[in-house]
């Protein structure tokens, strides 16, 4: 029997159930590094950026997310999350290299191209 020892490893922390179809890794702020989004079924969705346990930007109250996709919906060269809930809601975050948060910053759900 072989045996794999995963010394290097990140644990994230995060409430709630999240959909195997609501994590994804995708660069959401167009800074040509990838980040981890992940939605829980509980209605909030969490940005992490690089190697930190902390979510670097968060949005709540969403419903009950089951799908999230990254990228340029708006045709526009720039990547978009997208959350689509069981209740109907479909939220856009549009995170551009000039808005970007600080780290534990609120999203707003943002149209504008």
């Amino acid at each position: 029997m072989r045996s794999i020892a995963f010394v290097d490893h990140l644990q994230l922390q995060m409430d709630g159930t999240v959909s195997n179809n609501a994590i994804t890794v995708a660069d959401c702020d167009n800074d040509l590094a990838n980040e981890l989004i992940a939605a829980t079924l509980e209605g909030d969705l969490a940005v992490f950026k690089g190697t930190q346990a902390n979510c670097w930007a968060l949005s709540q109250g969403l419903g009950m997310v089951i799908s999230v996709i990254v990228g340029d919906i708006l045709n526009n060269k720039k990547n978009c999350i997208v959350c689509v809930s069981v209740e109907g809601f479909c939220n856009i975050f549009n995170l551009s290299s000039d808005s970007t948060p600080k780290p534990n910053t609120t999203l707003k759900t943002n149209l504008s191209s």
